[in-house]
């Protein structure tokens, strides 16, 4: 069945469907990247509640997810990008948060949960869920649908539509 969204969520969708076009169209593109557009993701940075808010901790499931589809050189590219942008809007913790998972790093859980997604580690899907549940107080979903953002702009470039293929 399909739920209907939170109106907060529906707030949101225009950035997060510019920030699916942009990936779409720089996933799989060699440097020089497009500068056009990124502000939708530095418009991310501080956004929402927490101390690692929200916008930040997507952005950190974004870069993580990078480093999966072996795009690092992505990762650093918008982390040079955003970087300026962590000083005004975000606090120390979570630029801290964001520089790592530019590198590649994580916390061991979030870290985890990616791989059992992306291995498809079916019989681990409960685990997982618990896992992600467990990282601050939003903040494990948070990166995760940084991670899926990047994921379906992958498949999408591989010819499956996420959006359309899952149903909540």
């Amino acid at each position: 069945p399909r739920f209907s969204k939170p109106s907060k969520f529906k707030a949101l969708e225009p950035l997060s469907s510019a920030i699916v076009k942009w990936l779409e169209g720089n996933l799989f593109q060699k440097p020089p990247f497009a500068i056009d557009n990124i502000d939708c993701v530095q418009k991310l940075i501080g956004l929402g509640p927490g101390l690692t808010p929200s916008g930040d901790d997507f952005v950190g499931g974004m870069l993580i997810a990078m480093w999966g589809l072996g795009r690092a050189d992505l990762a650093r590219w918008i982390w040079n990008r955003i970087e300026p942008h962590t000083i005004h809007a975000g606090n120390n913790i979570s630029t801290a948060h964001l520089k790592a998972a530019a590198n590649g790093l994580c916390c061991a859980p979030i870290h985890s949960s990616i791989n059992t997604i992306m291995t498809n580690q079916r019989e681990s899907y409960l685990q997982t869920v618990i896992a992600i549940d467990n990282v601050g107080h939003t903040s494990g979903w948070d990166t995760v649908a940084g991670f899926v953002a990047v994921a379906d702009a992958w498949l999408k470039n591989r010819g499956y539509n996420l959006s359309q293929t899952y149903r909540v």
